[in-house]
Formats: structure tokens, C-alpha cells, sequence
């Protein structure tokens, strides 16, 4: 036999091997699938012993703060979510299977934890993906894993007491709406933060993590301090105000002859109401905390007036005494 000819026999050979070795896993496959859910219901909690509590870990990767809105309350968040659980119904032994370690399931056919967010600002319950295209994967033992991406809007009340260098504490809670006795859930310690992706007008500065039981049932919980990045602020906002403040003084260094002290105070005092506007329209419209930098531009307003009664007063008290002036 010459040697291409043996070459070819040898690539057959290799060829129906492979596709016999790819079919037998293929079939494998489809046997456990097929025994694993046979009489399988997810709308039942998967224990066998129907008092029994599943235990469910949840795992968080902070991805990005989308936005904090001050006006409305509410802390824009993405996450990266991984659930872990042990579902006694689907175990099987790895030697009946041809050493198969692990499946995926579809997510519409197994049963699924539900979170719910409770300080929601929008949607009540967690959108965990659609059922047609997520899928589950477990082990031989009957350990779940389910990862996900997730979006929420919770609320979070403002605290603008020091604006533009303010700070505030956003809770992010979540439960599954049924009794600590059926399901529980534990959130790991360790939140990630690797992959946050920077904010342009805050920065988170603290996270932690709560796990607690109330009226029966459980709640988890991540606690967000952020904290305003102040530098557009500062340049735009603060100095110019300080600038303008310095420079209302020196009103009184114009010449009475001059004519121009009135106008030039006028001015100054528009430019104070217009930056009290920007400063306004920027803030939360609420009466729980007032803002210092609030405070402030008002005072500064009530110090503009007082210098423009003093201007009105030294003129007349000039014109009085220097009536050819008038």
C-alpha cells in the first residue's frame, strides 16, 4: 500500500472516530437533560423535603455608577450578579453519564431565585434576563450558578448640607418577598470593584455590605458613600463668587466724580443673583437639608444690598454738601 493510500485509510480512520466520539457525547448530553427534567416543576422550591430552606449566595460586581439624580433622589447602578443555590433535584452520578461533570439548563425550565428590589425608584422586581436565552449551569452534585448583569434605580436621599462638597449614602436593598424559612439569601463581604467604570461627577469612596432578617424575612443590602468630585464646581461656580465678592469692595474706591458707583454696584449685584440661579437650579428642590454655599450666597446677596443703601446714602449726603456737582 502505497503511502497516500495509507494516509487516507489513517484520516478515515481518525475522521469516523471522532464523529462516533462526538455523537456518543451529543446523546450523552441529551440523556441527561432529558432525565434531569423529567417531572421536574420550577414553580416548586427543589428540595426534597418541602420544610427545608434553600440558601441562596449572592455575589455583586459594581460595574458603574450611571448617575446619582440630586432633584429626583434616585442612584442610578449597574452590577454584575452571580447566584449560587443547591438544587437536590438535579444531581446525578458522573459514571452513568460518561464522566459528564456538569450541564446547562434553560432557565425556563428550572427553577430560579426572584429578587426584588425594595427602595426601588422604578421597577419592583430584578430583571434576572429572559428565560428564551439564559441558562443555568449546574454540577453533578446539584449546585446551581446563575450570572447575570443588572441595572437598578433606588432611591437615595440627598444630603446637601455641604454642597459642592457634599457626600451621601445610598442603600441598594434587595430581598425575595418569602419567608426566611423557605428561601435565604447571603451576600458575600467582598464586593468587586475591578471593572468600575469611572464617573465623571462622583466617585464612590465606601462600600459595604448588610445581611439581616426583619418581620420574618430576609433582606440584603449594599451601602454606597459617594461623593461629589468638586473640581467643575469649584472653577465655575465657588471662585468666581469669591471673585466678585473681593471685588464689590472696591466700589468705594470709584471717584463721586466719576458717576459710576451705582451702575458698578448694580452689576455686581446681578451677577450675585445669577449665580445664586445657577447654584438653585442645580440643587434638589427640598427642605430637609439647606446648603451652606446656599447660605452663603444669600448673605452675600444681603451684602451687596447693604453696599448699595451705603452708595445711595454717601451720594446723597455728597450732593447734598456739593450741590454744583449735581
Amino acid at each position: 500500500m502505497s503511502g497516500s493510500s495509507l494516509l487516507l485509510v489513517f484520516s478515515l480512520v481518525f475522521f469516523i472516530s471522532g464523529t462516533l466520539v462526538l455523537s456518543q457525547t451529543y446523546e450523552m448530553k441529551r440523556s441527561v437533560h432529558r432525565d434531569l427534567l423529567m417531572n421536574y416543576s420550577k414553580e416548586i422550591r427543589p428540595v426534597v423535603n418541602q420544610k427545608s430552606t434553600i440558601e441562596v449566595n449572592i455575589t455583586l460586581i459594581l460595574n458603574a455608577l450611571k448617575n446619582f439624580d440630586e432633584k429626583e433622589g434616585v442612584i442610578h447602578t449597574v452590577f454584575g450578579l452571580a447566584l449560587k443555590w443547591r438544587d437536590e433535584l438535579i444531581r446525578w452520578n458522573p459514571i452513568d453519564y460518561d464522566g459528564t461533570p456538569s450541564v446547562t439548563l434553560p432557565k425556563s425550565k428550572v427553577w430560579v431565585p426572584s429578587l426584588y428590589l425594595t427602595n426601588s425608584a422604578s421597577n419592583f422586581q430584578i430583571d434576572l434576563g429572559d428565560d428564551n436565552t439564559q441558562t443555568v449551569r449546574y454540577s453533578s452534585r446539584g449546585t446551581a450558578f446563575y450570572t447575570n448583569g443588572i441595572i437598578t434605580s433606588s432611591t437615595c436621599s440627598p444630603d446637601v448640607t455641604f454642597y459642592p462638597f457634599d457626600t451621601h449614602d445610598c442603600n441598594i436593598e434587595f430581598t425575595g418577598l418569602v419567608g426566611a424559612q423557605e428561601v435565604t439569601f447571603r451576600l458575600e463581604e467582598n464586593i468587586s470593584m475591578d471593572d468600575l467604570d469611572s464617573n465623571s461627577v462622583w466617585e464612590i469612596e465606601a462600600v459595604s455590605v448588610k445581611n439581616e432578617f426583619r418581620r420574618g424575612t430576609n433582606f440584603v443590602g449594599v451601602q454606597l458613600k459617594i461623593a461629589r468630585r468638586p473640581t467643575f464646581f469649584i472653577i465655575n461656580i465657588l471662585a468666581p463668587i469669591v471673585f466678585l465678592a473681593f471685588v464689590n469692595l472696591l466700589v468705594f474706591a470709584i471717584p463721586f466724580e466719576s458717576g459710576e458707583r451705582i451702575s458698578f454696584a448694580v452689576t455686581i449685584f446681578l451677577s450675585f443673583a445669577v449665580f445664586l440661579t445657577l447654584v438653585t437650579d442645580k440643587m434638589p428642590q427640598t427642605s430637609l437639608t439647606v446648603s451652606l454655599f446656599s447660605i452663603y450666597l444669600i448673605l452675600i446677596l444681603t451684602y451687596s444690598s447693604l453696599i448699595m443703601l451705603c452708595l445711595v446714602f454717601i451720594l446723597q449726603l455728597y450732593h447734598t454738601e456739593n450741590p454744583e456737582s449735581a
